[in-house]
């Protein structure tokens, strides 16, 4: 009897490693054409779809350190000023996490646009949109005397160094990318980067 039972649980787990092991495989190759010109447009699940928004511990090197950094232009005597935000206020967690859930907010955003946009840069560009959005709307609302018109967000990047984490975080060796910057109800006249300098 014990081994009738055995050999069911066995069979059962087999059963279950098999499903679990071809549902992977399939949502696979259904995301990877999907990013093809055939487009099949496979049905993938939520649920399946989700394992592709997990991200993974150590999946790539980096030889350069890097920060984001959020901000707001706003109107000042007739110009514009950038206004350097803190960003433990809007993602309010440790360095790590703050970049994984820039990351994530903007991936799960990027997932939600994915099947509404044309191209993939589309669905990208829409879901960092989104983020600034919400991030300007926050900014007005907690500054109502001086709201502003636009909000960015900017790549800072600079070498590692084994001695610490900012060592070579140094006028001329940083590097700047602004990734994109909406506009608010407000018109602005100038590009976000011009606002930096």
């Amino acid at each position: 009897m014990k081994k009738a039972v055995r050999r069911f649980l066995n069979a059962l787990l087999k059963l279950l490693l098999t499903t679990i092991t071809i549902l992977v495989l399939y949502t696979n190759i259904a995301i990877v054409l999907d990013c093809t010109p055939l487009k099949p447009n496979l049905p993938t699940p939520r649920i399946l779809r989700l394992t592709f928004d997990i991200y993974q511990v150590f999946s790539v090197y980096q030889s350069f350190n890097k920060d984001y950094l959020l901000g707001v232009v706003v109107p000042d005597e007739g110009a514009e000023r950038w206004v350097r935000l803190n960003t433990r206020e809007y993602f309010p967690f440790k360095r790590g996490a703050q970049h994984w859930r820039i990351n994530a907010t903007m991936h799960q955003l990027y997932g939600r646009h994915y099947h509404e946009a044309r191209s993939e840069r589309e669905c990208q560009y829409d879901a960092h949109k989104a983020v600034l959005h919400k991030i300007l709307e926050r900014y007005n609302r907690l500054h109502p005397e001086q709201p502003a018109t636009r909000a960015g967000i900017v790549l800072e990047r600079w070498p590692r160094s084994r001695e610490s984490y900012t060592a070579l975080k140094k006028p001329g060796r940083v590097k700047y990318q602004n990734i994109l910057s909406v506009e608010g109800p407000s018109p602005a006249s100038e590009r976000l980067d011009n606002a930096i300098k």
